[in-house]
């Protein structure tokens, strides 16, 4: 799993890394509006914090929820939410 992970991110990474680079250049300008420029800024960090969200924090958790699921002999995967409760709550049995 662990080389899935490294192997997609490493796919992902320019594609997601140029988007949201096209869309903080796009709202560089605007942060010299005196009006709109907070904005501007709360529109580029968040383009910062969530790109690092998906690069980094996402494959992390995920690898650290399932780690050793794809092992032999390591038993079944303990999910986070009882089974129970996840179908209370989706409705489905």
């Amino acid at each position: 799993m662990k080389e899935a992970l490294i192997e997609s991110g490493a796919v992902r990474f320019r594609p997601i890394l140029l988007t949201a680079g096209a869309a903080m250049l796009g709202a560089w300008p605007i942060t010299l509006d005196p009006v709109f420029s907070g904005l501007a800024w709360a529109l580029i960090f968040g383009l910062v914090v969530s790109t690092a969200f998906t690069l980094v924090l996402v494959p992390v958790v995920y690898w650290m929820l399932y780690r050793g699921a794809d092992e032999p002999g390591d038993g079944e995967v303990v999910p986070l939410v009882p089974t129970s409760i996840a179908t209370d709550l989706t409705g489905s049995p």
